[in-house]
């Protein structure tokens, strides 16, 4: 054969699929998998709002944004910096913790083949599932912290949102459970849920929000990932007349508009968090990558 005859293909298997190079599509196979996981969990939220109530249609809308989103977050921290697995090992755990977080909310809630009274409830996963989204916000904030060259700072600003967190939701709650339970009657898990989730998500949103106010780089990252704190806390505002309504009044009027409220907001901090780890996420501790994505070695 000439040099510049065309390559011979008569090896090739007629009518077979051709190789996919998932290295060229600017992503590691570990960060497919989430994209498939949303994928389910998209196709699961949509079809569980299949013959649902038109109302409730904008909340659900926002809330599978919110839940797609979370579960990309891994993924695109993986776009960003191929070697994440071994530069951003915390980060990346936390974000994949509440990526499973949402996973399994979509297998437990709406996946039509899962009963969860019948193989959920009462059974190790049914009590440890909903762990993985503190578990998340722990990782994922011990995380952040090693990108930031100042380390720890503005603890008294932990403290205070931790503070405003844990009252807001606690507070919310306790007046719409009081109104319909009799005291005593929430059980422990539940109880430590209520506390340890604003906690979890008072660390995350703090370690932003301080190397923002401390004019660390790259401060689009940091101003990304810190807007969440006053729009959580919007969210978390709402739910307070909702709770004095439903207690004074005896009537569920705000409970829709206060749940949309929450879903849109969700949906908006989750986006946010997206551009941040896709296109911002240092590669070192206070420094800006020099190209759009970082490959390994």
């Amino acid at each position: 054969m000439r040099p510049d005859d065309p390559a011979d293909h008569s090896d090739e298997i007629v009518g077979s699929w051709p190789s996919i190079d998932f290295a060229r599509l600017g992503l590691p196979p570990l960060g497919w998998l989430f994209v498939v996981a949303a994928v389910f969990v998209a196709v699961q939220h949509l079809r569980w709002m299949d013959g649902g109530s038109l109302e409730a249609v904008p909340d659900e809308v926002f809330s599978t944004v919110a839940a797609v989103t979370i579960v990309l977050l891994p993924a695109a921290l993986l776009w960003r910096v191929r070697a994440a697995t071994r530069t951003h090992r915390l980060l990346l755990a936390g974000l994949a913790a509440g990526a499973v977080s949402e996973l399994l909310r979509a297998v437990v809630s709406f996946a039509p083949f899962v009963s969860y009274g019948a193989l959920f409830g009462g059974t190790v996963i049914g009590g440890v599932w909903p762990l993985f989204g503190p578990l998340g916000g722990l990782l994922a904030g011990l995380g952040l912290v090693r990108l930031r060259p100042a380390g720890v700072t503005r603890i008294r600003l932990l403290a205070a949102i931790a503070t405003a967190y844990v009252a807001l939701d606690v507070g919310s709650f306790a007046i719409a459970f009081a109104s319909s339970h009799p005291p005593g009657s929430i059980d422990p898990h539940s109880a430590v849920l209520l506390v340890i989730r604003p906690l979890a998500a008072a660390f995350a949103v703090w370690v932003p929000v301080a190397a923002w106010f401390d004019d660390e780089a790259p401060r689009a990252f940091w101003g990304l990932l810190a807007l969440a704190l006053p729009l959580n806390l919007l969210s978390r505002l709402t739910e307070l007349p909702e709770a004095i309504v439903i207690v004074a009044l005896r009537s569920n009027a705000l409970f829709l508009p206060a749940v949309t409220i929450g879903a849109i907001v969700g949906a908006f901090v989750a986006l946010l968090a997206l551009v941040a780890f896709a296109r911002e996420t240092p590669v070192q501790p206070g420094t800006r990558a020099t190209t759009s994505r970082i490959s390994a070695p």
